[in-house]
């Protein structure tokens, strides 16, 4: 009898510890959140990690913590001293200094690409200033690692999100061997008010490219802008267009699509880019007769040479060609993909742009 209740105790005891929610309870001020990481190049072949984590006491909503070594794995590592318990379900922002962009950054960021707890839309960019500089600046209640995000974010209104880099994106892109580019920030700090912090402003100021070999160059701001162009489904930014007077006439776009094809002849690629775009007025200061024809025109003399410089010096990641003959030619792609560097310089690019302007809810 003994023997029994001694049994029903211990199933009774079995059943209640499942119950009790916080056995296992762990204090969210215990878990270290990782909102960003900054990647600057040190002495030695070695790297510097500034690690952006959120705070639950005191007055700052974030730290930065900053870890020298030669991998991301082993910086992790070293931070996991102070905390095992380390999150990046919260990563926000990965942002390379100049000099880390021009490295090979891919391999340097392997951890990032293993580790399943880490956010795959997690944003890429590059930053002139220090990395740990730019995670320092004063942005407002978010740290810099999430006013940056939501700013990359924001500057993308196309369908595949082709103007910001991903670290999914990024995973796929080197998977299959194409080229690629990421945007570039730039700060500014505004002026205090009443003896507070001046907050600082962070922008989309260009992009660094890249081709199947490495770091290729750059792109201006402007230039970064009409890329855009290329990606379908844009419906953010403003074009400019000059009449004769010179007066600037700027219109948003409403809508745009960007049709890429390609025609294999003799192991020469033929590409066709029609790009159709439906825009608003926005701004004439003359009052000056809307003209399509002088739209097309003026978006032609800036989109052309992006194509040239794209074909001769930056590789086909900016307009997306490279994909578009992957796309369709993907076993001669693949046969070739060794040599595609001079196969694309020795392409031809037919650009055709079609503008129509929407004034006062009518089409023009």
């Amino acid at each position: 009898m003994l023997k029994k209740r001694i049994f029903l105790l211990l199933i009774s005891l079995c059943m209640i510890f499942p119950l009790s929610a916080c056995w296992d309870m762990e204090e969210i001020n215990d878990r270290v959140f990782i909102l960003g990481i900054g990647v600057d190049s040190a002495a030695d072949g070695e790297y510097e990690f500034t690690f952006q984590t959120a705070q639950f006491l005191g007055e700052s909503a974030y730290s930065n913590i900053s870890i020298t070594s030669d991998s991301l794995s082993r910086a992790v590592r070293e931070l996991e001293k102070s905390s095992t318990n380390i999150s990046f379900e919260h990563l926000s922002l990965v942002v390379l200094s100049d000099g880390a962009a021009r490295a090979d950054f891919y391999n340097l960021l392997d951890y990032l690409f293993r580790e399943g707890t880490i956010r795959r839309q997690c944003q890429v960019a590059v930053s002139p200033i220090p990395a740990k500089e730019l995670l320092l600046k004063k942005t407002g209640n978010a740290g810099a690692a999430v006013y940056a995000a939501q700013v990359l974010q924001s500057s993308d209104s196309s369908q595949v999100r082709s103007a910001t880099m991903t670290l999914n994106r990024l995973y796929i892109v080197k998977s299959v061997g194409e080229g690629f580019y990421i945007p570039t920030l730039s700060t500014t700090d505004a002026e205090a008010v009443s003896g507070t912090d001046a907050p600082c402003f962070i922008s989309v100021s260009g992009a660094y490219c890249y081709n199947a070999a490495g770091y290729s160059g750059t792109v201006s701001k402007s230039d970064a802008e009409l890329i855009r162009l290329f990606s379908n489904g844009q419906t953010s930014g403003i074009i400019e267009s000059a009449n004769i007077d010179g007066t600037v006439i700027r219109y948003k776009i409403e809508s745009s699509s960007c049709d890429k094809s390609v025609r294999l002849k003799d192991d020469r690629l033929f590409f066709n880019i029609d790009l159709n775009i439906e825009c608003s007025l926005i701004e004439n200061p003359s009052d000056s007769e809307v003209d399509s024809d002088a739209i097309e025109k003026s978006l032609y003399s800036r989109l052309y040479p992006l194509t040239v410089q794209s074909r001769n010096k930056l590789g086909a990641s900016i307009l997306g060609l490279e994909r578009t003959a992957r796309q369709h030619y993907h076993s001669w792609y693949l046969s070739n993909h060794d040599k595609w560097d001079s196969l694309y310089r020795g392409s031809d690019i037919k650009l055709t742009i079609n503008c129509t302007v929407r004034r006062v809810g009518s089409v023009t």
